[in-house]
């Protein structure tokens, strides 16, 4: 006998079930299966300025370089994170290899890699990041750089109306990351004659920095003074393990082989669990058995 038009309603029942079954294992596939956001760099640095103007919108230049590791954990964790991703639909990204274009380098005077300088529509810096952020952080800075806060002229602004040695701090690392080393400098020396006690770790970082400014224009012998010098006056603070760190790269810089060795041999005898004790004994492998020329062509 043929069963009636309404059918079996339990089995109905189970269809059903199992179709809206199948169809949401179906749409979490597909949700777990989704690509990572991703961001359209402009790969050219007039192009960048063009586009920019064109759609009067600010850019962001990252400058990088192929062999840089910060460079490489930029792209693969700032870049391809949500939130970061969702900026370009109010700012311009673009790629700029430092190490081809030069000409944009110098224009910005780019200090290292990454650095990401934040122009205004018309090519002007509103303010620049040197250096690898997380994305929470990322987004946040560039937010703020977007609304005038944080930058140079925030800080510039502050210290008119009284300066401490916080916004003396920043403002010498704002010029600091521009090449403006005399200005940096200034601001660093500030810091020390007001911040005696050295709250805030102001004073020691200055010190700090100002030698890291002797290593970075190579005036190496002036950089170890300095940082011997954050040794004497901060001996207890964490400081001193990065300053003798620097002081090893300081004499393998000036070409002082044996100096060099003995520093980065001390410095794993001192600090054996350091995160820097890998790379120390790479630079001992590296100058007691240096790699042979490469061959003329």
């Amino acid at each position: 006998m043929r069963q009636s038009g309404k059918g079996n309603p339990f089995l109905i029942a189970m269809i059903v079930i199992m179709l809206f079954l199948a169809i949401g294992c179906g749409k979490q596939e597909e949700v777990e299966t989704a690509p990572p956001p991703t961001i359209d760099f402009i790969k050219y640095y007039d192009v960048a300025l063009e586009t920019a103007r064109e759609k009067s919108m600010p850019v962001l230049l990252d400058f990088y370089t192929d062999w840089c590791g910060w460079c490489k954990r930029l792209d693969s964790i700032t870049f391809r994170d949500s939130a970061v991703a969702a900026l370009s639909e109010k700012i311009i990204f673009a790629k700029i290899n430092g190490g081809q274009d030069t000409v944009a380098r110098e224009k910005h005077s780019i200090q290292g890699y990454p650095s990401l300088v934040l122009l205004d529509s018309a090519g002007q810096e509103i303010d620049r990041i040197g250096g690898f952020l997380p994305p929470d952080e990322f987004v946040i800075t560039i937010n703020n750089y977007l609304q005038g806060i944080g930058t140079l002229d925030y800080y510039l602004a502050i210290a008119d109306t009284g300066s401490t040695p916080e916004i003396d701090f920043a403002l010498a690392q704002k010029y600091g990351d521009r090449g403006l080393f005399d200005k940096s400098e200034e601001y660093f020396q500030k810091v020390i004659k007001t911040n005696k006690n050295n709250e805030g770790s102001f004073t020691s970082a200055s010190m700090m920095a100002l030698a890291d400014i002797s290593l970075r224009l190579d005036r190496y012998d002036e950089a170890i003074a300095r940082y011997n010098m954050v040794k004497k006056k901060f001996p207890d603070s964490t400081t001193v393990n990065d300053a003798d760190i620097y002081i090893a790269i300081c004499h393998r810089e000036k070409g002082d082989t044996t100096a060099a060795i003995k520093a980065f041999e001390d410095f794993l005898i001192n600090y054996p669990n350091s995160p820097d004790s890998s790379y120390a004994q790479k630079q001992i492998d590296r100058l007691k058995n240096p790699p042979p020329p490469e061959e003329e062509e």
